[in-house]
């Protein structure tokens, strides 16, 4: 697919993918738990984690099937195979990232407020009144 050019340097580049894919697994543990940490924001950490597209999209298709593909390529089994199985792990992790970034998103849609250990959560805007048959104040 890609020729032989990108055989001789497939081994290094996988190598600097999967350091890449792991501190990106660092960050993403940092950031949940310091979110967790902080009684504001816990919920948000929780109902991330708690997703199954988290579980599927980042954690496995996003770090777990890239890191294993960029692996087996810097041991160079891979052979004429590596450009096309880098390009496999490059797509597997921009899935994995565009997941991450809406599961935090719309996680974030919905605020907490914490003041004095009282939870103060958006609500819905209750449904207007229809004004038929209301007389109004004054005109009795």
């Amino acid at each position: 697919f890609f020729g032989n050019g990108m055989v001789v340097f497939a081994p290094r580049y996988a190598l600097i993918a999967a350091a890449l894919l792991i501190s990106e697994a660092v960050v993403i543990i940092f950031f949940l738990h310091a979110q967790y940490r902080l009684p504001a924001t816990r919920e948000s950490a929780v109902t991330v984690m708690k997703k199954g597209s988290f579980i599927v999209g980042d954690v496995l298709i996003g770090l777990l099937i890239p890191l294993l593909i960029t692996l087996y390529i810097s041991t160079g089994a891979a052979g004429d195979n590596a450009g096309t199985l880098m390009v496999i792990a490059g797509i597997c992790a921009l899935i994995g990232g565009l997941l991450l970034r809406y599961m935090i998103l719309s996680v974030g849609m919905v605020p907490v407020f914490n003041a004095s250990g009282f939870e103060f959560k958006l609500q819905n805007k209750p449904e207007p009144k229809s004004p038929i048959g209301l007389v109004p104040p004054g005109n009795m």
